[in-house]
């Protein structure tokens, strides 16, 4: 039987130990400001545009990665060209739902991978 004592000690090492490895992910506003410039880079610039970038979750990884899942609209400015050859107008939009981006904690702090 293990004393009182050695169950407690125990007991606090094994917090200290899981408090001091805890991971809380990547800063909201730091993620979002990754993601927008991320997604910046795969719009038509004039002709497309992001609106309503919106924080849903996170999620551990494991290994220092985070998955981090938002939505977003992306707003048509000009008439495009859709599937089977149909026009969208100018002000059309496309809701994305839940789109993963992973994060890897390196020494400089949370980066998008």
């Amino acid at each position: 039987m293990i004393p009182q004592l050695s169950r407690r000690s125990l007991a606090t090492l094994l917090l200290g130990g899981l408090v001091g490895c805890s991971n809380s992910g990547p800063d909201k506003a730091e993620a979002l400001d990754q993601i927008r410039q991320k997604l910046a880079q795969t719009i038509t610039v004039g002709v497309e545009r992001i609106d309503n970038l919106t924080y849903r979750e996170s999620k551990s990884l494991g290994g220092g990665r985070f998955a981090v899942l938002v939505d977003y609209d992306v707003i048509s400015l000009a008439p495009t060209m859709g599937l089977f050859n149909t026009i969208n107008p100018a002000g059309s939009s496309q809701h994305i739902e839940r789109e993963r981006y992973v994060f890897v904690s390196s020494s400089k702090g949370w980066r998008l991978e």
